[in-house]
C-alpha cells in the first residue's frame, strides 16, 4: 500500500539516500542551490523552541486583519499552489514570529489567522497571522498532511476529537465552537476542500464525500478502490481524486456520477491539480522507488504526458504561466513545461522535495530537508533559502509578503524581508 512516508522513513532515506532521476528533456538551467553558500542576506536560523514557546516580532509592521488569502490546502480548490494577486518575501528574510507547534501540518491562512494541526499535540491551533500568538485549540487527531480549509468564516477540519472519538466538523473561525460534525465509521483523511456551499473530502474507507457547507449534512458519497489521502480538486463542476491504489476519478460535483476513471500504475499520495483541461498529479509507492508526474485529459481522463523518475513523488504540483513546478524524492525540485512536460530547470536540495510547493509573484517557495528555499520562477535561481533545523516538509502558504511554514523542529515560522 502507498502511504505518506512517516519521520521514521524520511530519516532513514536521508542516511542511506534515495535513488536519482530520470526522464524529460534535459535541463536548460539547473539550480544546485544545496552546494550554493548561504546569500549574506539571508538568516539561518540556529535555536528551536519548545511546544509552548512564541517568539513574537512586537515591532511587526503588520496588521493581523490585513493577512488574508490562503484558505485551504494548495490556495484554492483547483489545489493550483499559487495566489496571483498576493506577495511574498523574495530577498533578505528575517522572522517575524516563530510560534512553537511541536509536529505542524501545513498552514492555512485566513481572515488574519494562521491554522495548523499539531498532530504531536493532537490539537488543531489557530494563531494570530501578524504575532503568533494562539487564539484558539481543539482537540485533533491524524495525520500531518490534513490541514483545515477556512471559508467565509468556517473552519472545516477533518479528524477532530471529543471523548474518544473523531469526526470531521465545522468550527467558528472566531473561537473555534462546533457548527456542526458529521461521522463516518472510517476516519475522513484528506485535507477538505470547500466550493460554492459544499465540502468535498476523502476519507480512509474508500469513498469521497460532498456535504453540506452550511448544515454538514451528506449530499453524495462515492465508492472508490481505494483511500484518499490528499485533497481533492474541483474545477468546472467536477471533482478530481487520487486513491492510494493509484486511480483517477473524475465526479459530477452536483450529483457524486462518474465521469470518467483513470489508472496511474503508482499510488497516488498527493493531491491533484487542475489548470484549465489538463489534471496533473504525481505518483509514488513503496514497493519500488519510482515515480511520475503525469499529465491528464479533464475532460476523459486520457494521458497527455508523462515523466518518469527513479524516484517517488509525493509532492502535489503547484502549476502557473505555463509551468508545472513539483518536489520529488531524488531531492530536486522541477520545473516543467505544462504542454508536454519538458524539463525547464531543477533545483537540487539535499533531501526529499516532499512539499507542495507554492508559487506567489515570480517567486516558488518549497521545502527540501531541514531548509525552505525561494527560488525565481523563470531559472531557478535562489532568492534565500532558511535553515529549520529539522525536516521542513509542510507545504508553505505565502499571502501579503509573508512566507508561513513548519518544520520537525517543533515549529511554526512566519517569514518576511
Amino acid at each position: 500500500m502507498c502511504a505518506r512516508p512517516t519521520r521514521r522513513e524520511y530519516l532513514v532515506a536521508a542516511a542511506l539516500g534515495v535513488a536519482g532521476c530520470s526522464g524529460g528533456s534535459p535541463a536548460e538551467t539547473t539550480a544546485d542551490v544545496a552546494s550554493t553558500d548561504t546569500p549574506a542576506n539571508t538568516q539561518i536560523a540556529t535555536e528551536t523552541g519548545t511546544d509552548t514557546e512564541t517568539e513574537p516580532d512586537t515591532d511587526a509592521p503588520i496588521d493581523a486583519d490585513d493577512i488574508d488569502g490562503w484558505g485551504m490546502f494548495g490556495a484554492d480548490s483547483a489545489n493550483t499552489g499559487t495566489a496571483p494577486d498576493e506577495t511574498g518575501p523574495t530577498d533578505a528574510v528575517s522572522e517575524l514570529w516563530v510560534a512553537g507547534v511541536s509536529e505542524p501540518s501545513a498552514p492555512v491562512v485566513a481572515d488574519g489567522t494562521v491554522y495548523v494541526k499539531d498532530t504531536g499535540g493532537n490539537a488543531l491551533s489557530a494563531l494570530d497571522a501578524a504575532d503568533g500568538t494562539e487564539r484558539w485549540q481543539v482537540p485533533a487527531v491524524g495525520s500531518d498532511g490534513d490541514p483545515p480549509a477556512v471559508v467565509d468564516g468556517t473552519v472545516y477540519a477533518p479528524q477532530l476529537y471529543e471523548r474518544g472519538d473523531s469526526f470531521f466538523g465545522a468550527l467558528d473561525a472566531a473561537d473555534g465552537t462546533e457548527e456542526w460534525r458529521f461521522t463516518t465509521e472510517a476516519g475522513m483523511s484528506s485535507p477538505p476542500v470547500v466550493d460554492g456551499n459544499t465540502v468535498y473530502v476523502g476519507s480512509n474507507g474508500d469513498r469521497v464525500y460532498a456535504l453540506d457547507a452550511t448544515a454538514g449534512t451528506e449530499r453524495w458519497q462515492f465508492p472508490v478502490d481505494g483511500g484518499v489521502s490528499a485533497s481533492p480538486a474541483v474545477a468546472d463542476g467536477t471533482v478530481y481524486v487520487g486513491t492510494l491504489a493509484g486511480s483517477v476519478y473524475a465526479i459530477e460535483a452536483s450529483t457524486g456520477t462518474e465521469q470518467w476513471q483513470a489508472t496511474t500504475e503508482r499510488g497516488i499520495v498527493a493531491a491533484p491539480t487542475v489548470v484549465g483541461d489538463t489534471v496533473y498529479l504525481g505518483t509514488g509507492g513503496y514497493d519500488d522507488e519510482t515515480g511520475a508526474v503525469v499529465a491528464l485529459s479533464a475532460s476523459d481522463g486520457t494521458e497527455r504526458w508523462r515523466v518518469a523518475y527513479e524516484a517517488n513523488v509525493y509532492s502535489s504540483p503547484a502549476v502557473a504561466d505555463g509551468t508545472v513546478y513539483v518536489g520529488c524524492n531524488d531531492t530536486n525540485l522541477y520545473a516543467l513545461d505544462a504542454a508536454d512536460g519538458a524539463k525547464q530547470w531543477r533545483v537540487a536540495t539535499d533531501n526529499w522535495v516532499t512539499t507542495a510547493p507554492a508559487v506567489v509573484d515570480g517567486t516558488v517557495y518549497f521545502g527540501g530537508g531541514d531548509v525552505v528555499y525561494a527560488v525565481a520562477t523563470g531559472t531557478g535561481d535562489l532568492q534565500w533559502k532558511f535553515d529549520t533545523g529539522d525536516i521542513a516538509d509542510s507545504s508553505p502558504a505565502v499571502v501579503d509578503g509573508v512566507a508561513y511554514f513548519g518544520s520537525w523542529s517543533g515549529q511554526v515560522y512566519a517569514m518576511t524581508e
